[in-house]
């Protein structure tokens, strides 16, 4: 399920972490990425809308 916010310059988290899993996939596709090494990044979108 997409979730997608009304309006502008809303924060959607799930969107956020859908596009890591593709990031992360797109990488794992390269023959060289070894996916045992990949790490997890956190982020914070919560400054944008204060």
């Amino acid at each position: 399920m997409r979730i997608v916010p009304e309006g502008r310059y809303l924060e959607a988290p799930p969107l956020r972490v859908e596009d890591f899993r593709h990031a992360a996939g797109g990488l794992i596709s390269f023959g060289f990425i070894d996916e045992s090494r990949m790490g997890v990044s956190g982020i914070c979108g919560g400054g944008i809308g204060g």
